[in-house]
């Protein structure tokens, strides 16, 4: 008995065209690689903005000048945006600054400069919303009273019952509920 494993057909050995281990690629040429992303403008300030002025109010005035990313109006009137482009927040601060036009809401002019040249105690709010900015997860929605005032706080104190507590019939229940803002949005429309 032949140990041989056998064929059905007789063929040649035929060399393999590629080889076995085949050799790195050559890196990209400088051309070739992808460019890296230019880091994004400051945003640009606006102040004196109407009380009535809406997000999509500000985002309809400013989108001819290029592409938003992101608006945010403060509640004291000061106006936040962050344009995707250089070009595009260079063009909105200069017609701003143009004098025979400027940018104006309700024939009211408003001023507009970058974030970074605006101090702290200039304009309400700037300083404190990079602060709030690095300490919140969100921007959107902001709780204004934590639940345990509105007796909905840890179960297990709750049913722990204090002796050296008064019994008074006022609840802590009745106090105004104060509703939560959408102060920012991303990307809109």
């Amino acid at each position: 008995m032949s140990r041989k494993r056998e064929k059905p057909y007789f063929s040649r050995h035929v060399p393999y065209s590629y080889p076995k281990r085949r050799r790195p690629l050559p890196p990209p040429s400088p051309e070739d690689r992808p460019q890296d992303k230019p880091a994004p403008p400051p945003p640009l300030v606006v102040i004196d903005l109407p009380p009535d002025c809406s997000v999509l109010d500000l985002k309809s005035r400013f989108e001819v000048y290029g592409s938003i990313s992101r608006i945010r109006i403060d509640k004291d009137g000061v106006g936040f945006i962050s344009f995707r482009s250089k070009s595009a927040a260079d063009s909105a601060l200069a017609a701003s600054l143009d004098p025979s036009f400027g940018i104006s809401f309700d024939s009211h002019r408003v001023q507009v400069m970058w974030a970074s040249e605006v101090k702290g105690g200039e304009v309400g709010g700037v300083e404190e919303g990079r602060r709030e900015r690095r300490s919140s997860l969100s921007k959107l929605v902001k709780g204004e009273t934590p639940l345990s005032k509105h007796g909905r706080g840890n179960r297990l104190s709750s049913a722990i019952v204090n002796p050296n507590a008064s019994t008074s019939n006022t609840s802590v229940l009745d106090s105004p509920i104060k509703p939560r803002e959408i102060i920012a949005y991303d990307d809109i429309l």
